[in-house]
């Protein structure tokens, strides 16, 4: 008779390929799933980056709008009254203009909005609004000839973005002889940080004569 061989499980490679491929196979999947979902992560970036890009440049668009209407506000009503400070954009009493309480991260400031949910196509709408730099406790009196203008931009998709300007202006002697404006309240007045508040001062960096 022949001895019995002893049998060892670990001596039995039968289903070896098998199991390296089934593991091989998760590790692709599990790669391929990560791979996706970077790719998603990404484009979900790059259209949110674009989309705060149209904002801003959506309500840079009221900024420049906001800004002809104010101007010529103020020279209809110095040829009529011969007045020379911003008090007749502060007022509601101009067809079309709505006075509003607009939150800010102190309190709440008395704003006139000019333009309201201008459209710009299916793009974007954006309103506007003029209020008082609070150089003196009346906020629909300007005594410094320095108002802060506001612009909202709403993309259809929900996306905002805010810019918000300080204009100031000197009428003599019937003729606009200097105009100044300080545009942006991130850190040094620029838009190169990302602070959202209000502006709470402001002066004029530069003249323009417009003689």
């Amino acid at each position: 008779m022949y001895p019995l061989k002893k049998y060892s499980p670990l001596e039995n490679q039968g289903g070896f390929a098998l199991v390296s491929a089934m593991i091989f196979l998760v590790l692709l999947t599990v790669i391929g799933i990560a791979a996706t979902n970077t790719a998603t992560i990404e484009t979900m970036i790059s259209t949110s980056e674009k989309n705060r890009q149209r904002a801003f440049f959506a309500a840079d668009a009221g900024i420049e709008h906001g800004k002809i209407i104010m101007m010529n506000a103020m020279k209809n009503a110095f040829v009529s009254t011969g007045a020379t400070d911003w008090d007749v954009v502060l007022s509601a009493s101009q067809s079309g203009v709505e006075s509003v309480d607009y939150k800010t991260d102190s309190s709440d400031k008395e704003s006139f909005i000019w333009i309201k949910n201008r459209s710009m196509g299916s793009i974007a709408t954006y309103t506007v609004m003029a209020r008082d730099n609070e150089d003196d406790t009346n906020v629909f009196d300007d005594t410094d000839n320095i108002i802060y203008l506001t612009s909202i931009a709403t993309l259809a998709d929900g996306a905002t973005a805010g810019i918000e300007i300080g204009l100031s202006s000197v009428l003599d002697g019937g003729s606009a002889i200097a105009y100044s404006a300080q545009a942006g309240s991130g850190s040094g007045k620029s838009y190169k940080s990302d602070d959202a508040n209000t502006m709470t001062d402001f002066t004029p960096q530069t003249s323009i004569d417009m003689n």
